[in-house]
């Protein structure tokens, strides 16, 4: 039996509690959205769009980050099996503070 092939997780974050607001706040201000004048709302809502996504990228880089997801995966499970393991934890640890 071939062994199974190990399934990376892929997700991008950024560390929004690393910002300092005050510099991020100045930074919004000293923005191209205060500045220009935009009748057309699709406009403006791109250049709000690419805007903040620039000063994020200054003050909280995306970062991105892989990790293997285990053999003990419960995607394949039927809705029912998923809900049982979810709720065996619960209900050991209930019989272990009460006895009952």
């Amino acid at each position: 039996m071939p062994p199974i092939p190990l399934v990376t997780i892929v997700n991008t974050h950024r560390s929004l509690r690393c910002v300092d607001t005050a510099t991020f706040y100045h930074d919004i201000l000293q923005s191209k959205l205060f500045g220009s004048v935009i009748e057309d709302a699709d406009d403006y809502a791109d250049l709000f769009d690419a805007e903040v996504k620039r000063v994020l990228d200054i003050h909280a880089p995306l970062r991105t980050g892989r990790r293997r997801c285990g053999q003990h995966d419960s995607r394949s499970l039927s809705d029912e099996a998923r809900q049982a393991k979810q709720l065996r934890p619960r209900l050991e640890g209930r019989y272990r503070r009460s006895g009952l």
